[in-house]
């Protein structure tokens, strides 16, 4: 179908197949597929990669973040939250699974908080704090 629907497209052009030199797409299989099948080269997406790769090395980290995730949940509660906000103005962040970037403004302010934790007297958080090879490995 997919393969129809871009020779229809080049035909809307006045086009076909021999005018086309390469296919600049997202990397997924279909179009490396279609790629393959006319010989012609797939410049894949580079913020695909990016992506990719950015998401690949979050995934060798997965048991620290999830940690840091349960904790800055807990810490967006109604007691905890306003304690934060008394120092520092300092505000929970969780992170969203379908953007990376989520999770890196998770763990900087999980830096954040944890330099004035002590200052909350939150005790039933402290067995939530990470252990300091875990914090080296967020730093």
């Amino acid at each position: 179908m997919h393969v129809e629907f871009l020779e229809f497209v080049l035909e809307v052009y006045g086009m076909s197949l021999e005018n086309v030199v390469a296919s600049i797409t997202d990397n997924c299989s279909t179009n490396k597929s279609i790629s393959e099948r006319y010989s012609k080269p797939l410049l894949g997406c580079s913020s695909h990669g990016y992506n990719s790769a950015v998401t690949d090395f979050i995934d060798t980290h997965k048991v620290v973040i999830e940690k840091v995730s349960v904790l800055m949940s807990k810490l967006r509660y109604p007691v905890a939250a306003a304690k934060l906000r008394e120092n520092k103005h300092l505000k929970a962040i969780v992170t969203n699974r379908t953007r990376w970037s989520s999770t890196c403004n998770m763990l900087k302010m999980y830096l954040q908080i944890r330099e004035y934790f002590s200052k909350l007297e939150i005790n039933e958080f402290e067995l939530l704090m990470l252990a300091p090879i875990e914090d080296e490995e967020i730093e």
